[in-house]
């Protein structure tokens, strides 16, 4: 019997070999067909022989086959195949994996977990998505599953990440899924993961990919000679998530570092870039603080940057204004003054008692007076008295 199952073992893996040499065949027709520009292309990859496609393919692969076992590993989503490994190579790629664990006996045994997904044990620089993205895997991956028939799937549990991932969470990424960010990956050790303007907010989230309980996480930034630490706060839906906040006010390049429980994570430090800030008003530049203020060649005026040029316009008119304004003042006092030589102030004339008459008119008399120490003369006029009408007789 060990004989038959050794006999029917080697014709199974000859069997399915030859299948993997039939599909790579027809993969490599498709794919000529698939680059084929013009009648001509096509009609030199239905002739040309199924060897010509692929070195290794057998001598019996015919173009019908070859498109059978494509069609075939479509459907049944087939990668590839190699041969069995031996007892050892296996057994430590299975303890590897933690398919099977040594308890404190030394025997080696089948873990026993509550859920399938506590029972995955993932290698060495990969780690296991989260558990709610665990269970919509295969459905991700086009490869739904019949949870119905009492199946249990799971689809690429294990992803090789990092093991600590950092977002930049902008616009765009605020509203993603935690599966969608760990497709994007985080950022590489040293890379530039953030651009910010002076003064304004950078939001960035970290995943703890090993999933540390009542882990402490820390993150410092270094600017320049400056060291200063930053408020991480746990996501509130996100189980292992991790949220801080960057701001910086002068221009350059902050270097990052992130430690969980004191020890700094491998893909630790990253550099985060700090331009300088575009201000919304005309004339106004950022200055090294990250303020908005009048450039070199423009004022402040009335709240607001006006060029040079404009603001001495401004005060040129101002100034012209105030200018007229004295001149008018200027000619309306000289005016004033001029009027006051022709124009006699009745109280500081002064009469004798009884007046001096000089002299005598049919309208009036002229009287001697003095006027702010000087002798004048003064023409009293006298009033008009009506005459009476005379009447006339004629006699005859």
């Amino acid at each position: 019997k060990q004989d038959l199952d050794r006999i029917v073992a080697e014709e199974v893996s000859v069997a399915l070999i030859n299948f993997e040499y039939h599909t790579l065949v027809g993969r490599a027709i498709h794919e000529c067909l698939d680059a084929a520009n013009s009648t001509a292309e096509i009609n030199l990859c239905n002739s040309r022989p199924p060897r010509s496609f692929l070195e290794e393919a057998r001598c019996d692969t015919t173009r019908e086959m070859a498109e059978l076992a494509y069609q075939a590993g479509l459907a049944g989503h087939h990668s590839g195949f190699r041969p069995a490994r031996s007892h050892f190579e296996l057994r430590t790629i299975v303890q590897d994996i933690g398919f099977v664990e040594q308890n404190e006996n030394g025997d080696w045994q089948c873990p026993r977990e509550s859920t399938l997904y506590k029972a995955i044990k993932c290698p060495e620089g990969h780690y296991k998505v989260p558990e709610d993205q665990f269970d919509q895997q295969c459905e991700r991956l086009g490869l739904p599953c019949s949870k119905e028939k009492g199946y249990s799937c799971f689809c690429k549990p294990c992803i090789k990440a990092f093991e600590m991932d950092l977002f930049q969470i902008d616009k765009q990424k605020e509203n993603m899924t935690d599966a969608a960010l760990s497709d994007l990956g985080g950022c590489d050790k040293m890379t530039l993961c953030g651009v910010v303007e002076q003064a304004e907010e950078l939001k960035f989230h970290m995943q703890d990919n090993l999933d540390r309980d009542d882990a402490t996480v820390t993150a410092l930034v270094h600017f320049g000679q400056e060291t200063r630490s930053l408020t991480v706060t746990e996501t509130p839906t996100e189980e292992h998530g991790y949220d801080f906040v960057f701001s910086q006010n002068q221009r350059g390049v902050a270097i990052l570092e992130i430690a969980v429980n004191d020890i700094q994570v491998p893909e630790s430090p990253w550099r985060i870039e700090v331009i300088e800030r575009v201000c919304l008003g005309t004339q106004m530049i950022a200055n090294e603080n990250g303020a908005c203020v009048c450039s070199n060649n423009a004022r402040s005026f009335n709240g607001e940057c006006v060029a040079d040029g404009t603001f001495a316009g401004i005060i040129a008119g101002i100034c012209g204004f105030f200018l007229l304004l004295a001149l008018w003042r200027f000619l309306a006092y000289r005016r004033e003054k001029s009027d006051e030589v022709w124009k006699v102030n009745v109280d500081e004339l002064h009469f004798s008692h009884p007046p001096d008459v000089i002299g005598q008119g049919a309208f009036g008399v002229v009287l001697l007076a003095e006027y702010r120490g000087t002798n004048v003369a003064i023409k009293r006029v006298l009033p008009t008295v009506a005459k009476k009408g005379k009447s006339h007789s004629m006699s005859g």
